[in-house]
């Protein structure tokens, strides 16, 4: 697990491709809400894509993930400033150096393989002060920095992935919010991120509806967010604030009420209540896909 220190809300375009890209992890869930049930499938989008990443292609044919999740970790930190305007030099200058040492502050990252640096630092090292100076070395270049934080896709993605269409499309409407500022206090599924990430992990085309201008809006989808180990014996939540955002967005509480309490030993309001269509209907919110958090 790539752990990181982050001090930044981890919001928008990486809650985006992060829940999109992460193929081993994402499982989207067509909900039955009358049996309760749930079967397990892939959007539409990593249908498209799934052969091409995980296929025999040429090196340069494949996702460079490692890149791409820190270009999107770097967008994040840049949407949490305040950009300046290009035309006005001395303040995009310090903008940048400001950036800089953010990101190094946050991101650790070298384009080096993991097991190549572990042979450079271990096959070199004879003291502890040499180990330092060589991970120092391969982790502290600028320019390494320099490139995650240019969002530049072609860079980490293929030709082959980004010019299919769904996947054109949901990136398009990335690079266009990629200045955007995130506002502390709004919610990611009312945002023009969330609305993007809504619709391409709910993509089916000929199975959903339409949203009044010829455009799909998906089918019933929620993702299920699989505490760790114990974690569904824990009260608090982790994600809290992607869990929160969507409480928030179909109008349930941002918990899960708990009916009894005692410590360590709890129960929570029954998911059928707290998930079901007479509560999460109250925003009006058409209800193409959801969260669910077990406890």
């Amino acid at each position: 697990m790539l752990k990181m220190k982050l001090f930044f809300k981890i919001r928008s375009n990486l809650l985006n491709l992060r829940f999109l890209l992460l193929f081993t992890l994402i499982f989207n869930i067509n909900v039955s809400t009358v049996s309760n049930a749930y079967a397990i499938g892939t959007s539409d989008i990593l249908d498209d894509i799934w052969d091409v990443i995980w296929g025999d292609g040429e090196k340069n044919d494949q996702l460079d993930l490692k890149l791409l999740f820190n270009q999107l970790f770097a967008l994040e930190i840049k949407k949490e400033l305040d950009i300046p305007p290009v035309n006005d030099t001395n303040a995009v200058s310090r903008f940048n150096q400001h950036y800089l040492r953010l990101v190094r502050r946050n991101i650790l990252y070298t384009p080096t393989a993991f097991d190549q640096a572990e042979k450079e630092i271990m096959g070199k090292a004879t003291t502890s002060h040499m180990a330092y100076l060589l991970r120092k070395k391969i982790w502290g270049d600028d320019r390494a920095y320099q490139q995650i934080m240019q969002f530049d896709l072609s860079k980490s993605m293929p030709k082959s992935i980004r010019n299919k269409p769904l996947m054109q499309r949901y990136l398009t409407k990335i690079l266009d919010n990629q200045n955007r500022k995130i506002n502390k206090d709004e919610n990611f599924f009312t945002s023009p991120e969330g609305e993007n990430f809504k619709w391409a992990i709910t993509y089916s085309p000929g199975g959903g509806q339409e949203d009044g201008q010829g455009d799909n809006v998906g089918t019933g989808v929620a993702l299920v967010v699989v505490p760790g180990y114990a974690a569904h014996n824990i009260k608090f939540y982790i994600f809290e604030e992607i869990i929160h955002d969507i409480n928030s967005y179909y109008g349930r509480p941002i918990e899960r009420p708990l009916i009894d309490d005692q410590g360590l030993i709890f129960t929570p309001e029954d998911s059928r209540i707290y998930y079901g269509s007479e509560r999460s209907g109250q925003m009006g919110h058409h209800k193409t896909f959801d969260i669910l958090y077990p406890v």
